[in-house]
Formats: structure tokens, C-alpha cells, sequence
């Protein structure tokens, strides 16, 4: 699948940056592409923030909550 405006996003990007999103699902469909994500991000000084998940990774609990939302939604799907 292209994504040419996130190929564009990654390509500008510079230590200090915040990446935000309404969601986290419009980055990565499964927990790990978003943790793999989040990390080369962070290994670069750009920091991620979820608005609907609360995620933010300038704090350490950023992990964690990317898990536990990506679980919460699925057992809510389920239900």
C-alpha cells in the first residue's frame, strides 16, 4: 500500500518533533508496527502522541498504554 503523506511526514521529520494523530490505528494496524514505530521514532528525538488513546511517549507509561488501548478496543469489538 502507498502512503505518500506519511512517506513525506517521515522523510521531515527532526529531533524534537511530535507526531500526533486522532488515533493510533491511521499509523500501524497492529500493536507491534506501532511499538516498531514509536521506537525508531524515539531512537530519532520525535515523540508520538495518541489524542483518542492518551498515548504520549515523552512519558514512560507510553508502552503500556498503547497495549492496553489496542486490547480495550478489541474486546470491545467483540462484545
Amino acid at each position: 500500500m502507498q502512503r505518500p503523506e506519511y512517506i513525506r511526514m517521515i522523510s521531515e521529520l527532526r529531533k524534537g518533533d511530535i507526531i500526533v494523530v486522532r488515533r493510533n490505528d491511521r499509523l500501524g494496524r497492529t500493536t507491534y508496527e506501532l511499538i516498531k514505530l514509536m521506537v525508531e521514532w524515539k531512537e530519532m528525538g520525535v515523540d508520538f502522541r495518541s489524542i483518542s488513546e492518551g498515548i504520549n511517549t515523552s512519558n514512560k507509561m507510553a508502552v503500556f498504554g498503547i497495549c492496553s488501548a489496542r486490547y480495550l478496543r478489541k474486546t470491545n469489538e467483540k462484545s
